[in-house]
């Protein structure tokens, strides 16, 4: 291949994007191209780590594009009442790889949320659909961000699935 737009052309020959099952022969092979391309939405959550409770939602609006092994989901969740406890969790649309000893940070925004240090960021939970808010301080430990009330938390998150 010559460049990024024969790869690309591949992807969205006909105009046609791949389906999850489909596969599309890669011309000469190119390593590290993923012949494997999807995108759709999904429905996010907000729960409790220790107790995943009941969510009054507001706003759930999720969307993910898939080439190969990597996915990067965005979404916003918005609640005005929650009853879970422990570790605030936000879903993602697809489980991750192990990520022992590996740690994704995930952006956000929040509103109405309250978090102990700097502002928060989320972090993968291992082998799971799910990320946690994680406050960080400066040369200490960071503090998990425990389930609210009510809030809003907008997020993109990149990362590998098996």
């Amino acid at each position: 291949m010559s460049d990024q737009n024969d790869m690309l052309k591949l992807l969205y020959e006909n105009n046609q994007r791949l389906k999850q099952t489909e596969t599309r022969e890669v011309p000469g092979n190119v390593p590290g191209f993923s012949q494997f391309y999807d995108f759709g939405t999904w429905v996010p959550t907000y729960l409790g780590g220790t107790t995943a409770g009941v969510t009054t939602y507001t706003t759930q609006v999720g969307a993910w594009v898939r080439i190969g092994a990597l996915v990067v989901a965005t979404a916003t969740v918005q609640w005005s009442a929650a009853t879970g406890t422990g570790d605030a969790q936000l879903s993602l649309p697809f489980t991750s790889v192990s990520t022992t000893n590996k740690f994704y940070a995930v952006p956000v925004r929040t509103n109405l949320v309250t978090f102990a240090n700097s502002a928060p960021v989320g972090q993968l939970i291992n082998n799971s659909a799910f990320i946690i808010l994680t406050s960080p301080a400066t040369n200490a430990a960071s503090a998990t961000v425990q389930i609210e009330a009510a809030g809003l938390v907008i997020y993109t998150a990149s990362y590998f699935v098996a």
